[in-house]
């Protein structure tokens, strides 16, 4: 995923971050080669003692991001041990709702339960591993290694992905999730119940965006996105414009100008974000990006009836403008999406995409 949302003023001094998750390591293949030519930096979640233990070893790729200043660990015991305790109860509160819900519980019931996912105790609470976790069946410890416990695959997944968000949250970077894996998307932040959700977009712009090639070497990565700065700061500009420009729109109408504007400005910056590619000698394939924004303007949904149930894809509503006309830009698709009402705070203090997921071709990791 990349760190492309809408930005204040404020937040240009901070970095962009795309915080991978549900693993310690992070894939050496289309994801991280796209996180580096769009973002500032890659982050993943390591545990306080694990790069001391070398419990699972870095990568020669993610060692050699780590020497250059653009890997960055974050530490999840700063938020699950020394975090402010309201946000660290909201975050337990919100897992036990989730793994309660009758969705989440129909999953569980899909097959065998296998306790085999590892998590790094660091990154779990005690007191909510033993007085709900092993309780419920849902994880225990390993008793042939004391560095990890062992989770229900589809616990893990979850708890990875809410543990995330939180993360996000609270760090001092604009940091957004990310993940190479499309089940991963939207596991903590859908509503519960429709009742307790508030209006977002999804966002897909699909097979648009260059991404470098596996063999491209992330050093060339490094190297070109240091000579042609400018170049890819206008490009951000690009889509922080469209994506600010959706967000806040308020009626059927402007939705629609946003979407033919951005094929106008868009086609011009893929095609000069390419070209610059091609120059610097970096092979690309063409990938997929999704990002979930927040609504400012509840007239909008009251307006086209997304609130009340009456349609789910924007594309269903007669606006009259997905892909129409846009020989480049015929694969935007927008559609409806609810989120979980704590996901506010976020919204409101951050302004940028609640997550992001990237999707390449078969040449790469999907």
């Amino acid at each position: 995923m990349v760190e492309l949302g809408a930005q204040h003023v404020q937040k240009d001094k901070m970095k962009r971050t795309a915080l991978y998750y549900p693993t310690i390591a992070v894939p050496s293949g289309t994801w991280l080669r796209s996180a580096l030519l769009y973002w500032d930096e890659v982050a993943s979640i390591v545990p306080e003692d694990w790069e001391h233990r070398q419990l699972v070893p870095f990568t020669p790729e993610i060692d050699f991001l780590r020497k250059e200043e653009i890997f960055r660990p974050i530490r999840p015991d700063a938020f699950i041990m020394h975090g402010p305790w309201q946000r660290v109860d909201e975050f337990h509160k919100e897992l036990r709702e989730r793994i309660d819900s009758s969705t989440f519980q129909k999953h569980l019931m899909e097959g065998d339960r296998h306790l085999d996912a590892r998590i790094h105790p660091d990154k779990v609470a005690l007191n909510f591993f033993y007085d709900f976790l092993e309780p419920a069946g849902l994880a225990r410890k390993d008793d042939s290694d004391s560095h990890w416990l062992l989770f229900e695959r589809r616990t893990a997944l979850l708890y990875m992905s809410c543990l995330a968000k939180y993360l996000a949250e609270t760090d001092a970077e604009a940091v957004s999730p990310s993940t190479d894996l499309p089940i991963y998307e939207r596991l903590s932040l859908d509503a519960l119940r429709p009742q307790d959700g508030f209006a977002c977009i999804d966002v897909e712009l699909g097979k648009l965006l260059p991404i470098p090639r596996d063999e491209v070497a992330l050093s060339d990565i490094l190297e070109f996105r240091r000579r042609r700065r400018q170049e890819l700061l206008s490009f951000r500009g690009i889509m922080d414009n469209f994506q600010t420009t959706l967000s806040r729109a308020t009626n059927p109408a402007e939705l629609k100008g946003a979407a033919v504007s951005i094929g106008e400005n868009m086609e011009k910056g893929l095609n000069d974000l390419k070209a610059i590619l091609d120059d610097g000698r970096v092979a690309t394939i063409m990938g997929s990006i999704k990002a979930i924004l927040s609504v400012k303007s509840p007239m909008l949904w009251a307006t086209i009836g997304v609130t009340a149930g009456q349609a789910r894809r924007v594309a269903d509503l007669p606006l009259g403008w997905t892909g129409a006309g846009l020989a480049l830009l015929g694969a935007i698709e927008i559609s409806h999406h609810l989120i979980d009402s704590r996901n506010k705070k976020r919204a409101s203090l951050r302004e940028s995409p609640f997550a992001y997921a990237y999707h390449a071709q078969k040449e790469g990791i999907l």
